[in-house]
């Protein structure tokens, strides 16, 4: 029988290369147990390689269970669990989006962007509206006429409604526009 050979000492520059690391990186293995010095400047090869398999087979397992649950690749029914549960919270936002319980944030944005153009119409049409009103009229009555003007383009800022932006979620998730009426609250706790 031949006698197992010496583990072979190499500089901290080979072993970087052979683990593909940086000599700092290497350093903090050292550090860490992981590589093994056994001189200043020299690293036993075949145990320091060993112990770096070992450590990046732990830190893989670990991955997988650090999540606390039995969540690993080969774990088929908490997998099967966990989209199950997402498809199931996915139905309910919806459901809640087109009762009105909830709101998307493109059809909040596109009900105002259509709430607030329509003001802004209205608030630069005043000029061109008001000017032939206003001759012939006291001051006291051009103040009213203005302020009337101004009052009925910021009344399209206070008609906002949640209906609307359920209606303009259906409307942007179905070719054909559904109407579905918010549970009440006594059918809701039968």
């Amino acid at each position: 029988m031949s006698r197992p050979a010496e583990s072979p000492s190499v500089e901290v520059g080979t072993l970087a290369k052979l683990f593909n690391l940086t000599a700092v990186r290497i350093h903090q293995l050292v550090a860490d147990g992981v590589v093994i010095r056994v001189a200043r400047g020299k690293y036993d090869l075949w145990q320091s390689i060993r112990n770096y398999i070992k450590y990046l087979q732990e830190r893989k397992v670990n991955q997988w269970s650090s999540a606390g649950e039995a969540d690993n690749p080969g774990d088929y029914e908490a997998h099967r669990a966990r989209l199950t549960k997402a498809k199931a919270d996915i139905a309910e936002l919806d459901a809640d989006l087109k009762k009105g319980t909830a709101h998307d944030a493109e059809a909040v944005a596109a009900v105002w962007a259509d709430m607030i153009g329509n003001a802004r119409a209205k608030l630069l049409s005043l000029p061109t509206t008001l000017a032939s009103q206003l001759e012939g009229m006291t001051i006291q009555e051009r103040k009213e006429a203005i302020q009337h003007g101004v009052n009925e383009a910021l009344k399209e800022l206070a008609d906002y409604s949640p209906e609307s932006v359920t209606k303009q979620y259906v409307a942007t998730q179905s070719d054909e526009p559904q109407e579905i009426e918010p549970e009440d609250d006594d059918e809701a706790t039968e």
